[in-house]
């Protein structure tokens, strides 16, 4: 079993509380409101805690959910949603397409990856985050930078095979993982919306089976 620290915080942004996972920088000020995004965290960054954030860790981010849950057809089941999984992380790549515009590095190695089972997925994501790009920037009349745009549409492709590939080498095929995913998403939900800000929870994890109980400080 593996065990993660999760405390109660405020999130900077919209002021509500929620959980955030000990000792990972890239969640300082803000707070998961939901299980799902704290076993995203664990599960699908194939990094580890320290590395999320960057441009490049999300796109490989994106590969491992795709491995993890949307190779199954289902991201969230939270109600009926009319986008396709590949429409909805089309929407993610264009959030990280207008951040590379800016011109922030990818800050990962990207290597130079061969043909996948799952490219055809992986195109249309692309295609639809780069056209959602494309409409946001003209209605917010802001210069893109077409040049950098097809290097992140090249880059985008090698880091969605290689996030897939390090989860299909650290988690199996994804059956087992898909079930773990939602036993985490499911355990912690309970705990996502306490009122005591402080407050600390230790979540297990292995095997397919989760279990989050709150933490008490030891008495020596």
């Amino acid at each position: 079993m593996r065990y993660v620290r999760l405390q109660v915080a405020e999130d900077q942004l919209s002021g509500e509380l929620g959980l955030k996972i000990k000792g990972m920088r890239a969640t300082e000020g803000m707070a998961m409101g939901s299980g799902l995004l704290v076993a995203h965290d664990l599960l699908e960054h194939q990094n580890g805690l320290r590395a999320i954030g960057s441009v490049g860790d999300e796109l490989e981010a994106l590969g491992g959910i795709w491995h993890v849950r949307g190779q199954w057809g289902e991201l969230q089941r939270d109600g009926y949603s009319i986008h396709t999984p590949e429409q909805a992380l089309g929407r993610d790549i264009m959030n990280l397409a207008m951040v590379h515009n800016r011109g922030i590095p990818m800050r990962v190695e990207i290597k130079n990856t061969h043909g996948h089972d799952w490219d055809d997925a992986f195109d249309e994501m692309i295609q639809v985050g780069v056209r959602l790009f494309i409409n946001e920037m003209k209605d917010r009349d802001e210069k893109i930078d077409y040049r950098r745009l097809d290097q992140f549409k090249q880059e985008a492709k090698h880091l969605l095979r290689t996030g897939f590939r390090k989860s299909q080498n650290r988690h199996g095929d994804g059956t087992r993982v898909n079930t773990q995913f939602w036993n985490i998403a499911e355990v912690v939900d309970q705990h996502a919306h306490t009122e005591w800000e402080g407050m600390e929870y230790v979540l297990s994890y292995g095997n397919g089976r989760a279990a989050c109980h709150e933490y008490i400080e030891p008495e020596w």
